[in-house]
């Protein structure tokens, strides 16, 4: 937009002082204008029906009319025209709806000087539509006349879309091929293409290079040629993105406030001799001594780092001007020095085998507010005969409209490596399928992903099943366009390494690249249907952690009910319960993918799966995915799944007194006041013991939500019931508990508004027949933050939940504040969730570095006759992490006095600082002791004390039964 356009805006606002603020902002941009200010829907309705205008200004909240009805009427008459909302007080749910509704953007009153730049930024979009309008009309006229030529054409014409599907084809493919009208319309071409040839045809193959000191050519070797025995085999990677995550003045190049300098250094760096480009050069030249030349040059990406518009003064550029990064035009301006830059030295280095193709977008996220500078960013690459490259994370914003920005390729991330159960998080195995399914709709590549893979096995595993899924004969993505996150060095060590595993992590993932099936470490097995139940059986025993149900669920279908494994060790051996799972919801993110992961523990040959709900399960399929269990975990001990308390711990953000969710008060003002208690844990449990049997009819917990201030109702709410303690989590290893009943939570009614995203409600659970119990537990899964302030529990109609003896625990511990210690703070299930730490795993450690000891208070719901007491703890020195001093064991019966079980010291021998590797602490009792509390106290030795879990072991009696 010139500033010497005049422009016409129509302003709805009941201030009459504002608009002249407006005309003051537009004036000191030097932007001429008319505006012509109405305060009522009647002068806006006709000013917008008979007078032209450029844009629309309406202020989100007028006495007897809003902005939304304003957007409302003007959308339906005059869609053309961009409207902004303006106001003081609009929230971010609010403006989402605005958004949606047709706004185009929204400005916030408080800060005025982001109200020019949302002006200019809306009139060129709308300019820039009008374009594409009009190069539509004329694309229709052009191709009538294409297909007219096509039609009648002899040879073979072909469309292809960027990500190699067939949308178009001449007729005369029927005549010299044989394939019938349409049959391949939205198939790959690459699946036609003979294997052999498929890593030349694949046509944007990126390999990310990130931050390292220096990268050699015998760096590089290993990603541009397979290597075997030190000699290049064949080709590998055709295109190679080099980034840095972290600029030279330290801040992060995708979102952080890079000036000139940080821009410059990353070009410095990419072209000094002896590394990077110049290293890639001389690899592929080493490489062609035994391949031969390649049959085109391999294709190289440079990165823009994210233009980030706080930046108002860039740094001096040849003309002598600093551009402001807040303005389209500094981002044009910018984006045009460093594009122009970049092909300036790639020129004039007169590299032999590579060529710029293109450049590549840093922030992995587009909100709104970003899309015009990307836009800008592309119109400049486009300019200068280049492409536009983007990564987004798993559905981050704006991922579905990478083409509509100007992108030209783009690759969905599906996150599968980083917030798996490999990393203590709650992605499973169909995350994969729902991102294949996800990048298809929306023609986009798949980025593979590799953790720590040669470090942890779980990592190791996880990358493997990116590769394996890939093949024809599963998800089908190997042939598509790919992006590849190896990490810093990964390949550079596996293709070196002495180690065998490593080595076949390089192998297989060349494998993959050249077409090749990768074996899948933990195969997905079919299930067979008989009548109520799924059966299968795998090749071998293997010993399951947990399996994934997989299956696909119709949109708009939600089936709930309980889902029951049963296994056999071997294939004459009895069925035994294996391990259960409840499911009250489902994962909406994943589309039809969908998976239900139940815990096992156990070596399994055969499997049995029961599903049993209100409504019959509607899957025609299921197959079945084992998580194999790598490491020393017991995954299946006595004190499995049972409360405990640490004493001290890290106060949360948000804490508990032991009275606040059953005080009374619900306050007024929300989360602010101090009252409601919070987290962001995965899971969530609030466990009452009501004291004695009670007869409940009616749960209801007061919680906040609306997405202000990163506040969410929960995805899914369950109640379990229960004469005996009842598990604080949605599935459990063996038989579900006999006298458990469960109720799903229903939608949340709001009851108060404090704005349009600041909301209370409160979450019901009907128990359709009144229930005896002496136990509940609520059972959340948050979305962000989880802020409850009240629970109610009715008997016949009257709230018991603060009579005196019922008392309520809480799994895990509101979440504390994030400095380091809270990075390792105790949430109330990694100690006796089964999990072992083989290796430094944040999230399953619980550390401290100041107390001297702390002690675990271990409820274990029931007498137990207990044999021995294992705590695993983290030693070696590294991370300055070191071995306990000592472990001491006490246990009571119920209501009774503490008394000294037994103590354990430190075995380490040598902690010089290289390592950090599992220790147990074992406590073996001489005399079986018969226990309902465990007290465990570690005492720590120097630096960082760390433990992931305290087993317990229950004696065996004669029969070889448990006590």
């Amino acid at each position: 937009m010139s500033k010497t356009t005049q422009l016409r805006i129509l302003h709805l606002e009941d201030d009459p002082d504002y608009p002249a603020l407006v005309r003051s902002l537009l004036a000191q941009e030097a932007i001429q204008a008319e505006v012509v200010h109405v305060a009522s829907q009647a002068q806006f309705e006709t000013a917008l029906a008979t007078s032209e205008f450029d844009v629309v200004l309406a202020d989100y909240r007028l006495p007897e009319y809003d902005g939304l009805q304003a957007l409302a009427f003007a959308r339906q008459l005059r869609p053309e025209v961009p409207f902004l909302l303006v106001s003081g007080t609009i929230g971010e749910q609010a403006a989402i709806e605005s958004l949606k509704a047709g706004a185009r953007d929204y400005v916030l009153k408080l800060w005025p000087e982001r109200l020019v730049p949302a002006i200019r930024r809306a009139v060129e979009e709308a300019q820039q539509r009008l374009q594409r309008i009009r190069a539509e009309r004329d694309l229709a006229r052009t191709e009538k006349y294409f297909r007219a030529l096509t039609e009648h054409s002899l040879d073979i014409v072909a469309v292809l879309n960027r990500d190699g599907v067939l949308i178009y084809y001449s007729p005369s493919v029927t005549r010299l091929l044989g394939y019938s009208k349409d049959q391949l319309i939205g198939t790959q071409v690459f699946s036609l293409v003979h294997p052999e040839d498929v890593p030349t045809a694949k046509i944007a193959l990126a390999q990310a290079l990130y931050d390292r000191a220096a990268r050699t050519a015998e760096d590089l070797l290993p990603y541009v040629a397979h290597v075997e025995n030190g000699r290049p085999r064949a080709w590998l990677f055709d295109a190679f993105l080099f980034l840095h995550f972290h600029a030279k003045s330290g801040v992060r190049t995708d979102d952080g406030k890079t000036t000139r300098d940080d821009w410059l250094h990353q070009l410095d760096t990419w072209f000094a001799p002896g590394r990077d480009l110049r290293a890639l050069d001389e690899a592929i030249g080493r490489a062609a001594r035994s391949l031969g030349t390649p049959a085109r040059p391999r294709r190289v990406l440079l990165t823009i780092p994210y233009p980030n518009p706080t930046v108002r003064a860039f740094g001096t550029l040849p003309d002598g001007a600093s551009p402001d990064l807040g303005t389209l035009d500094g981002v044009r301006t910018v984006v045009q020095w460093y594009v122009e830059e970049g092909r300036r030295r790639f020129r004039e280095a007169g590299f032999r085998y590579l060529e710029l193709w293109g450049f590549y977008w840093m922030r992995e996220e587009m909100p709104l507010s970003d899309e015009p500078r990307v836009a800008a960013a592309a119109e400049v690459v486009h300019g200068a005969g280049l492409r536009l490259a983007w990564i987004p994370w798993w559905r981050a914003a704006g991922f579905d409209r990478w083409r509509t920005a100007g992108f030209d390729v783009a690759f969905l991330q599906p996150n599968y490596a980083f917030h798996s159960w490999t990393h203590g998080g709650s992605v499973r195995r169909n995350r994969l399928a729902a991102a294949a399914d996800l990048a298809r709709t929306h023609g986009m590549g798949l980025e593979m992903e590799a953790g720590g893979v040669l470090e942890s096995e779980p990592d190791r595993i996880a990358f493997l099943h990116y590769l394996a899924e890939g093949r024809r004969a599963r998800l089908n993505y190997q042939r598509s366009a790919m992006a590849y996150f190896l990490g810093v060095d990964t390949v550079e060590r596996a293709s070196r390494s002495k180690d065998r595993t490593a080595r076949e992590v390089y192998t297989a993932l060349a494998d993959f690249v050249r077409g090749r099936d990768v074996r899948d470490p933990s195969p997905v097995l079919k299930l067979r249907r008989t009548r109520d139940e799924w059966i299968g059986s795998l090749p071998d025993t293997r010993t399951a952690a947990n399996v994934d149900l997989l299956f696909a669920e119709e949109l708009g279908k939600e089936w709930r009910g309980l889902v029951e494994v049963q296994v056999k060790s071997d294939a004459a051996g009895p069925w035994r319960p294996g391990g259960w799972a409840l499911r009250s919801g489902k994962d909406k993110a994943a589309g039809r993918r969908q998976v239900v992961t139940v815990p096992i523990g156990a070596p399994i040959r055969q499997v049995k799966v029961r599903m049993s709900g209100e409504e019959a399960f509607p899957a025609r399929e299921m197959e079945l995915a084992v998580e194999e269990r790598h490491e020393a975990s017991p995954r299946h001990h006595t004190a499995l799944g049972c409360a405990y308390a640490m004493h001290p711990h890290e106060p949360g953000l948000y804490d508990d007194d032991g009275t606040r969710l059953t005080d009374g008060v619900e306050p007024a003002g929300g989360f602010g006041e101090g009252r409601s208690v919070g987290w962001t844990a995965p899971l969530v449990a609030v466990l009452f013991d009501l004291g004695t049997l009670r007869t409940v009819d009616r749960v209801e917990v007061a919680c906040q939500g609306g997405s202000y201030a990163g506040i969410n109702w929960p995805t899914e709410a369950t109640l379990l019931l229960s004469k005996s303690r009842p598990p604080v989590s949605l599935s459990g290893v063996g038989p579900p508990p006999e006298e458990m009943r469960w109720v799903p939570g229903e939608a949340p009614e709001v009851v108060r508004r404090r704005s349009a995203s600041d909301l209370d409600g409160v979450l019901r659970f009907h128990v359709r027949q009144a229930q005896s119990a002496r136990y509940l537990a609520i059972v959340f899964r948050p979305s962000g933050w989880l802020m409850l302030s009240e629970v109610r529990i009715f008997e016949s109609g009257r709230n018991i939940a603060a009579e005196p003896g019922v008392r309520y625990a809480l799994q895990p511990r509101p979440t504390p504040s994030a400095g380091i210690s809270g990075r390792y703070a105790d949430d109330g299930f990694k100690l006796t969730d089964g999990e072992i730490a083989a290796a430094f795993n944040p999230n399953l450690l619980v550390g401290w570095a100041e107390e001297a000891e702390r002690t675990v208070e271990i409820d274990l719901g029931r007498p137990v006759t207990v044999s021995s007491v294992t705590v695993w703890s983290l030693a070696g020195g590294l991370y300055g992490v070191y071995a306990p001093q000592q472990v001491t064991v006490k246990g009571a019966e119920a209501g009774g006095e503490y008394r000294h079980l037994g103590h354990a010291t430190s075995e380490v021998s040598q902690e010089d600082g290289t390592q950090c590797t599992a220790a147990a602490y074992r406590v073996t009792l001489e005399v079986p002791a018969r226990v309902e509390r465990l007290l465990v106290t570690v005492r720590r030795n120097r630096g960082w004390a760390m433990i992931s879990e305290i087993e317990v072991e229950a004696a065996r009696n004669l029969a070889g039964g448990a006590p």
